[in-house]
């Protein structure tokens, strides 16, 4: 799954797709976080558009548990 570029109210953004870990916490990769400027401590406004289960990751790829 790729990254790309979006523009909206708010300025420019980058639309990636990242996995929740343990905590509910997820990671901005680091690309995006230098060309957006985020540092620890910003605070980032995020829009979730859609959530893909663990099941529909393995059942695009073609694999069964």
């Amino acid at each position: 799954m790729g990254r790309r570029l979006v523009q909206g109210l708010g300025g420019v953004g980058e639309v990636f797709v990242a996995r929740v870990v343990a905590g509910g916490k997820v990671t901005i990769p680091l690309l995006v976080r230098e060309v957006l400027k985020i540092e620890e401590g910003d605070y980032v406004r995020v829009n979730i558009n859609e959530v893909i289960k663990k099941k529909q990751q393995r059942e695009k790829a073609g694999l069964r548990r």
